[in-house]
């Protein structure tokens, strides 16, 4: 008589799927399964602890529960199955993929994966919590209360996800891709995320005090009432950008682009913004008093009630820009080049008390 091992050795040697089997609370820690295909089958609580799945399909099959932690994962694949509160902790591996499954309170503590994609998945309260993901993909998944406290994730994309319960404390992020993904209102308070694509994301009332954002993608982004004090941004893309009612005091946006932006209501007070660029940019009520401007660059800027005492605008362009009803006294615009009549008038004062 043939055992379920002999069964599994020959549908591997003959690359046939096992099919309709009842493996509930199967014991297959440290066993080699690789290559090998399952369809349909119940390995509910099953122990694949340590096993080498390298390579195995699992398509329709029930693995709620299961224990995977430390098992080889490479190019594995689990195809619409059911793997609520499964336990994948630990695991180290790449190119696993999971299509259209159900896991719910799973658990991915400190894994290790690279290349590893989620698709159309259900998330709900996963933990990836100390994981480090490489080029992995996050597509169309549910995943409200996903946690990814002081995850590392590294060249990914998290494509709309809806982030507005997820646990980020800790998180960090270099060159990642949130598209479409939901973070209004969000405490993202000195999170580091350099290099990342927030590409019309809206940061509503968001706090991103002291958050790192260096060459950051933020186009078409929206930041009405968010909190981006002290925030490290330079040379980031504010293109087309709408922040409105934010706190940017003490930022740090040298290098960064503003063009065709729309800002209102902001206050920038002690900012440093030199060579930023803000090109066609729609200004209303800003706060500039004692921002360093140097190098930047407002060409064909509209703009009105702008408050830029003491600001610096030291060999600035100014070309066709607008200031209407805006303050400049006591500001630096040494080698600035302007049309506007108002900076003019600024500047020639400036001069004028430079050679008394």
């Amino acid at each position: 008589m043939s055992t379920l091992w002999d069964d599994i050795a020959r549908a591997r040697r003959l690359c046939r799927p096992l099919q309709h089997l009842h493996l509930q609370g199967w014991q297959a820690r440290g066993r080699k399964l690789a290559d090998l295909a399952l369809q349909k089958c119940d390995c509910a609580d099953a122990d694949l602890r340590e096993a080498d799945l390298a390579s195995s399909q699992w398509i329709e099959c029930d693995l709620r529960g299961a224990d995977l932690r430390g098992a080889r994962l490479k190019a594995t694949h689990f195809v619409r199955c059911r793997l609520e509160g499964a336990r994948f902790d630990g695991i180290v591996s790449d190119h696993a993929g999971w299509i259209d499954c159900d896991l719910a309170d799973s658990s991915w503590q400190a894994v290790e994966l690279s290349q590893a994609s989620w698709m159309q998945c259900r998330l709900h309260g996963a933990d990836f919590s100390r994981s480090q993901l490489t080029r992995c993909a996050f597509a169309a998944s549910e995943a409200p209360a996903l946690d990814l406290s002081h995850a590392r994730l590294r060249q990914s994309a998290l494509n709309g996800l809806d982030l507005s319960a997820a646990r980020l404390q800790g998180l960090a992020a270099d060159t990642v891709l949130f598209m479409a993904c939901i973070l209004r209102d969000r405490d993202l308070a000195g999170l580091q995320l350099p290099r990342c694509n927030f590409d019309g994301v809206d940061f509503g009332a968001a706090n991103l005090r002291g958050a790192e954002l260096s060459s950051a993608n933020l186009h078409a982004s929206r930041f009405d009432g968010a909190c981006l004090e002290q925030l490290n941004a330079p040379n980031a893309l504010f293109l087309e950008a709408d922040l409105r009612a934010c706190n940017l005091t003490g930022a740090r946006l040298d290098g960064a682009l503003f063009v065709r932006a729309r800002l209102s209501d902001c206050d920038f007070h002690g900012a440093s913004m030199c060579q930023s660029v803000w090109d066609h940019g729609r200004l209303s009520r800003l706060d500039w008093r004692e921002v360093l401007f140097d190098h930047a660059r407002f060409d064909h800027v509209r703009a009105i009630g702008v408050d830029a005492r003491g600001a610096r605008f030291d060999h600035a362009s100014l070309h066709d820009a607008q200031f209407d009803d805006s303050d400049f006294t006591g500001a630096r615009l040494r080698h600035a080049r302007s049309t506007d009549r108002d900076l003019l008038a600024a500047q020639q004062t400036l001069l004028s008390l430079e050679s008394t």
